[in-house]
């Protein structure tokens, strides 16, 4: 889950933070932006998805 973590904090640097271009196009950003944005809504699944587990194993558990 941690690593997911660090992987969507990035994501959303990215995303804030744009194309590393010294002068990209509104094109690029623009199509930065969706990428982004879809991998943070997929990373976000994954990290509730493993959550659920978590909580499911752990109450296997007890």
């Amino acid at each position: 889950m941690a690593i997911i973590a660090i992987i969507l904090a990035l994501d959303l640097v990215y995303f804030v933070q744009g194309s590393l271009e010294m002068l990209p196009t509104e094109e690029k950003q623009s199509g930065i932006r969706e990428v982004t944005g879809l991998a943070a809504v997929m990373l976000c699944l994954v990290e509730a998805v493993l959550w659920l587990l978590l909580r499911r194993v752990r109450r296997a558990s007890s």
